[in-house]
């Protein structure tokens, strides 16, 4: 029976999921890390199923977790500072694929009702997660009267985020295998919803740039800000076909910057390096500090640029007299947010290989 032989191949089964979690990232120790309390979670369901199934009918609610699985439980609750909602939809991924292959190769397939169990143990902790996410706390500063309505912009714009980022995270547990006959109409989503955030990326900045919109300057730690910027790259990549490394970054780097400025300009960055990085290339991130300066480099496949063309292309589409499918404004849009943080964006043309975009900010000492 699964239960059994999910005990007896542990180890088994928790390196496979482990391989399954996607690589490249710089907090993949933290993807990995959700597995293990998980698997423990699911070893706990399958057992109480085991002896609630007799004589009694299975409903669509899971039995209520026992003493080991709400510790395996607690344990991931311990780890939300490491562990992003899209690094547990990951683990829960990696997870399903990993039994559901190992049981299968060993002749070991569940029965439907068992089957059955598996499908909402995985749907309800991807829901977990999910619902961790949308339940994250973001308030707008209530200040005077006279700033009110910018205030509502930035509102407008975290709130706006916050729920795509809670959709694509739907999407991307679909996608990644809660139901294997889903996977074709949630890559639809994923591509409609990646092209939804695309937008939104370039307006939003822009409107908040036109109003002139600043939330102020705040101490970011850079190692943080990639963990909470990684996950919605990594899906967009996914979506376009593109390998997505992030490079470690040293917790010791800090910049005094306007987070939702340089937030804006990266991901514009990183939607220029996908959409111009041929399907199966490679985008990468990384970042350094010289001690007084800090870089935040996109790299990017697309091949390199036409001569003449690399500070051509940050000019507004009106002054550069070429088509919006040659190049996007969203680079115009990225400088102006470096620029809004006291920062220069500039671009290294890598002839007959890509672009290296270099967001150079002054590196703050704590």
């Amino acid at each position: 029976m699964l239960l059994t032989f999910l005990k007896m191949h542990r180890v088994e089964v928790l390196g496979q999921a482990k391989a399954h979690v996607s690589s490249g990232s710089a907090h993949e120790s933290a993807d990995s890390s959700a597995i293990s309390p998980l698997f423990d979670e699911l070893i706990e369901t399958l057992e109480t199923e085991k002896f609630t199934a007799e004589g009694a009918e299975r409903t669509a609610v899971l039995p209520a977790p026992t003493s080991s699985a709400r510790s395996a439980r607690d344990v991931l609750a311990t780890q939300r500072s490491a562990i992003t909602s899209y690094q547990a939809v990951s683990a829960c991924a990696g997870l399903r694929k990993a039994v559901m292959d190992l049981a299968y190769r060993e002749a070991n397939a569940p029965d439907v009702a068992t089957h059955a169990t598996l499908e909402r143990f995985f749907d309800q902790s991807v829901a977990r997660a999910i619902s961790r996410s949308s339940a994250s706390s973001y308030s707008a500063r209530i200040v005077d009267d006279a700033h009110l309505p910018t205030e509502r912009v930035n509102f407008f714009a975290v709130e706006l985020r916050r729920q795509l980022e809670v959709s694509f995270l739907a999407a991307a547990a679909l996608q990644c295998g809660s139901s294997d006959g889903w996977t074709a109409t949630a890559s639809e989503l994923a591509k409609s919803l990646a092209g939804l955030r695309k937008l939104m990326n370039k307006t939003l900045a822009d409107l908040q740039l036109s109003m002139d919109v600043s939330r102020g300057k705040e101490r970011i730690c850079l190692e943080d800000f990639m963990r909470e910027a990684e996950p919605p790259a990594r899906m967009d990549a996914h979506v376009c076909n593109c390998k997505f490394t992030v490079f470690v970054v040293d917790p010791r780097l800090y910049v005094d910057a306007d987070r939702a400025m340089l937030s804006a300009a990266l991901a514009n960055l990183l939607d220029n390096a996908f959409a111009y990085t041929k399907p199966g290339g490679h985008v990468r991130v990384k970042i350094s500090g010289t001690g007084y300066r800090v870089q935040i480099q996109v790299l990017d496949e697309s091949g390199g640029l036409p001569r003449e063309q690399a500070e051509r292309m940050f000019r507004p589409l009106s002054e550069r007299k070429v088509s919006r499918a040659q190049w996007t404004s969203g680079l115009t849009i990225a400088r102006r947010c470096v620029e809004a943080s006291g920062g220069t964006l500039t671009v290294h043309d890598v002839p007959g290989y890509g672009c290296v975009f270099n967001i150079d900010l002054p590196q703050t000492h704590l």
